[in-house]
């Protein structure tokens, strides 16, 4: 972990083939897609799975407080050819009005 007042930098956190798994069932979701990606993405199950993941949690945890709520996922994939990011924000359970932000790409 590197860290920096306003950001922390996590590396692997998951396993490539738990990615390619969560790539490929997000990608025969259907969900609509900009040029820039996808919003609302913590409606496809996937993705809700994974923001709910103990490894995520125990992250956000650290900056929310005990039980963290993913309340809001956008994907942004502006290139085939290119890594996409996946944003999801949490917050905790007793304050939905603010939290963190964390991404994975």
């Amino acid at each position: 972990m590197q860290d920096d007042p306003g950001y922390s930098i996590y590396e692997h956190v998951f396993d490539p083939a738990e990615m390619s798994s969560v790539v490929e069932a997000f990608a025969n979701a259907g969900m609509p897609r900009t040029k820039a990606g996808s919003r609302h993405v913590l409606t496809v199950a996937v993705i809700r799975a994974l923001a709910a993941d103990p490894r995520l949690m125990r992250i956000a945890a650290q900056f929310v407080g005990p039980e963290p709520v993913p309340f809001r996922a956008t994907l942004f994939d502006k290139s085939p050819a290119s890594n996409c990011v996946l944003h999801i924000e949490y917050a905790s359970a007793a304050d939905l009005g603010s939290g963190i932000e964390l991404a994975i790409g």
